[in-house]
């Protein structure tokens, strides 16, 4: 409730903040996003400025000193022929695909898997 005696809505109270070094584990990463749903990495986004579509596999290299940026893991696909984590990207609609970049899994492409923060929500 408010000073003035109404209710307030759409807040929503944080609980757990971490902010974990994986450095490369990608299976680790898989676990926390499927146990806590979306999480926000820092990656090595150089290349990303050509980015127009697809998923990127390679020229993108992970070591944790190239980490100059921050995008939300929202999900995988691990079916695909090529196996990839959904990012949401901050650029706006007309970066990648709509906002959104896909990443390979399996070889810490971009170093999508060294920095990795989640939240609960209570």
């Amino acid at each position: 409730m408010s000073a003035s005696g109404k209710r307030v809505t759409g807040i929503l109270v944080a609980g757990n903040f971490t902010c974990d070094y994986f450095v490369g584990r990608e299976d680790v990463l898989l676990q926390k996003i499927a146990q806590h749903g979306p999480v926000v990495v820092a990656v090595n986004a150089i290349s990303w400025q050509y980015y127009l579509g697809g998923v990127i596999e390679n020229n993108c290299p992970g070591e944790p000193e190239m980490l100059n940026h921050a995008v939300e893991i929202v999900g995988y696909d691990l079916t695909s022929s090529i196996p990839h984590y959904i990012a949401k990207n901050s650029w706006g609609k007309r970066f990648g695909d709509g906002g959104y970049v896909k990443i390979a899994t399996g070889s810490n492409v971009c170093g999508i898997a060294n920095e990795v923060t989640s939240l609960d929500v209570l």
